[in-house]
């Protein structure tokens, strides 16, 4: 499927990738920082901390922490 570009009403939001770390092969850490360019109800940047664990052949996310 191919990607469009997001309506011009919308808000445009962002998720940068801060930080990976691999435990082992079957879990690895992201650290995603994501912003807004508008305060969408309220919304301000947060850091989301997730853990990722291997379950047969796919992967699922096992916690997600938020914070400022």
């Amino acid at each position: 499927m191919g990607a469009t570009e997001p309506a011009a009403d919308k808000p445009l939001v962002k998720a940068e990738l801060l930080e990976t770390q691999s435990d082992s092969s079957d879990k690895i850490h992201y650290v995603y920082r994501v912003t807004s360019d508008v305060a969408v109800g309220g919304m301000e940047p947060f850091t989301a901390r997730l853990l990722l664990s291997k379950e047969g052949n796919g992967w699922r996310v096992s916690k997600f922490v938020q914070e400022e």
